[in-house]
């Protein structure tokens, strides 16, 4: 069992293209401090001789105030709902993303006009020796590990898209339907940088025409008294577990926007998005080992140079280390078969590090 308090954590979030940033995040690298202070003075408390961490990304859309709320509140629903039942760690977080959903609907429809906003919500929660994982939406969750055991990595989440059958089936059978968007795309060539100009097809859920089939928020999707019709977006959690094991590298955590910018996702069926997927999480995984062994020095991904920078003041090693390893992807794009895909989403990566497992190398201080 790997000693969670040798990991090392950080997150990067950046706006990008976009003209304004829906993209939210929470790392508590010591969860139990929420849950002694949601518990008061001399009120009921879980077990805090268990080290506990929470990592979440919300993935907003319609506007940005339903993921501000999850960020502001999702961390203090489930501290309290592990007060009170500890034992049942699935069964708290099921109970959070459904008091979630229902305390952020209750807050959209007060008034007159509803706040239309959504959000993805993925969290994962470690505890001692094992891990929860539960998420709506499409913010992916990689385990990377030791190359030597798995030269892939393990990703804990299935994206919920509405042309996913099983996804689709449940829409369709509510009276809901599937319908593909048609979204203009630009990209250049790299050799001679010749415009091209392609249309794709984005599934969505009608009503609300949301490309996501689980998420918290949406009222216009899920009300009926705004059109909605209850269920078709789903707020109800998939939740995976895994044991912590000494072979694992890192935990990451990453809004859509992050594997837009490396895979050409739209043009490409599904099995292709996820081979070049992996190819961009084992590029990861070497490029963190190299920043780790390398210090500040340049490295090397996908056949770009990752342009040189100081840290920024108040930045740890960590938070340098995350952001020298993932940023650069995100600003130069990734050059593929000639075509230098840029991405224009708004970007979020949470991740943690066991350094524990670089066998052989300093130990990373900050």
């Amino acid at each position: 069992m790997p000693e969670m308090k040798t990991w090392k954590w950080a997150y990067l979030k950046e706006q990008m293209g976009r003209k304004a940033q829906e993209d939210g995040q929470r790392l508590c690298e010591d969860f139990n401090t929420y849950l002694t202070r949601v518990a008061g003075e001399g009120g009921k408390t879980a077990d805090l001789s268990v080290h506990r961490i929470l990592m979440c990304v919300f993935d907003g859309h319609a506007g940005a105030d339903c993921m501000e709320f999850l960020k502001k509140e999702f961390h203090l629903i489930l501290a309290r709902e592990l007060n009170e039942n500890e034992s049942d760690v699935e069964g708290c977080l099921r109970s959070t993303f459904k008091k979630a959903e229902d305390q952020w609907i209750e807050k959209a429809t007060r008034g007159g006009t509803p706040n239309k906003s959504g959000a993805t919500c993925t969290a994962v929660l470690i505890q001692n020796n094992k891990l929860w994982c539960a998420h709506v939406g499409d913010s992916p969750v990689y385990i990377i590990m030791d190359p030597k055991k798995s030269k892939d990595p393990d990703r804990l989440t299935r994206d919920h898209h509405p042309d996913d059958p099983e996804e689709r089936k449940r829409i369709e059978s509510l009276g809901g339907s599937v319908v593909a968007d048609e979204v203009l795309i630009h990209k250049a060539l790299c050799m001679g940088c010749i415009p091209e100009r392609k249309i794709f097809k984005t599934a969505r859920v009608l009503p609300g025409k949301i490309a996501v089939s689980r998420s918290i928020g949406d009222v216009k999707t899920k009300l009926e008294k705004y059109g909605g019709i209850p269920g078709c977006v789903s707020s109800e959690p998939e939740v995976t577990t895994r044991d912590m094991t000494d072979d694992m590298r890192a935990i990451a955590i990453f809004s859509d926007g992050v594997l837009q910018g490396v895979v050409d996702q739209p043009t490409k069926s599904r099995d292709k998005i996820e081979e070049e997927t992996q190819e961009f999480m084992r590029a990861l995984q070497k490029n963190l080992l190299e920043q780790y062994k390398d210090g500040y020095k340049d490295i090397k991904a996908f056949g770009n140079i990752a342009g040189q920078r100081e840290p920024k003041e108040g930045e740890t090693k960590m938070q340098y280390l995350v952001s020298r390893s993932v940023r650069d992807f995100l600003e130069t794009g990734v050059a593929r078969g000639g075509v230098e895909h840029k991405n224009q989403d708004n970007t979020t990566v949470v991740l943690g590090i066991n350094v524990n497992s670089f066998k052989g190398l300093p130990p990373f201080e900050d």
